[in-house]
């Protein structure tokens, strides 16, 4: 599925021409047009991908029913000029987890592939280790959360947001386009290391309390002066064991 014209013979040696607009696999919306000769009865067959679990094809507006994943599907009716057929392709995206028993010194590794295209992190981003994914947040469907960017920053074919359990955020960019200078300034990886959420980043528009709990005591920060205020005898100087700090967004994590 790309853009252009494809001419071709009919059954009845006629000829016709397929017009295809589309930005795929940016999207995975596609339109063709098709163009007879002659009004003519005749078969044509439209590759549906495995990875596409939810697509939708329409004849002149129509749905057409019966499509199925990993097939070709096949039309047969009367063919006129100004037909056209509109696709959908399924484009959320996937996570795929390396094989059982595969497991590295690093753990477990996961991937995402957004319809056809693998994603992968480059360290042009500058937004954490290209090596970690994350607790990728999750759709009702499984599928994971994943926006195209609304800027390029780099030169690469798509770009995209990553969003994680705990509200962080990183970007990845398809294979294709990643580490496309050879050096350090873009290592890049598509394995992604699982079961390490990932600090979300601290937003300068936001206001933040830091506090430590111990023993079921805590000490927050006077947010007036920056003194430390105990809620009972803690120490300050020296952590321990008991010691969690957290740093919390005033409005929620």
């Amino acid at each position: 599925y790309i853009p252009g014209t494809v001419t071709a013979q009919t059954p009845n040696q006629q000829k016709v021409s397929l017009q295809t607009t589309t930005e795929y696999p940016k999207d995975g919306e596609i339109h063709i047009e098709v163009t007879p000769d002659q009004t003519e009865n005749f078969t044509i067959r439209f590759r549906i991908p495995e990875w596409s679990s939810n697509t939708t094809v329409t004849i002149n507006g129509e749905g057409i029913s019966n499509v199925t994943p990993g097939c070709y599907l096949a039309i047969t009716r009367d063919w006129k000029q100004g037909d056209t057929i509109d696709i959908k392709l399924d484009m959320r995206t996937r996570i795929i987890e390396n094989q059982a028993g595969q497991k590295t010194e690093a753990g477990e590794y996961q991937a995402l592939i957004r319809g056809p295209i693998l994603l992968a992190r480059d360290a042009r981003f500058q937004d954490g280790s290209v090596l970690e994914g994350g607790m990728i947040k999750t759709d009702q469907d499984g599928y994971a959360v994943v926006t195209p960017s609304d800027v390029q920053t780099f030169p690469n074919h798509m770009e995209f947001v990553v969003e994680t359990q705990s509200g962080a955020k990183y970007r990845m960019t398809d294979y294709a386009s990643a580490g496309s200078t050879w050096t350090e300034e873009s290592q890049y990886a598509s394995w992604l290391t699982t079961g390490k959420e990932i600090t979300p980043p601290l937003e300068s528009d936001k206001e933040y309390v830091i506090y430590c709990v111990d023993k079921n005591r805590t000490v927050t920060m006077d947010q007036d002066t920056g003194n430390a205020f105990l809620s009972d005898s803690i120490s300050v100087e020296q952590a321990s064991p008991e010691q969690t700090w957290i740093l919390e967004q005033q409005n929620g994590y």
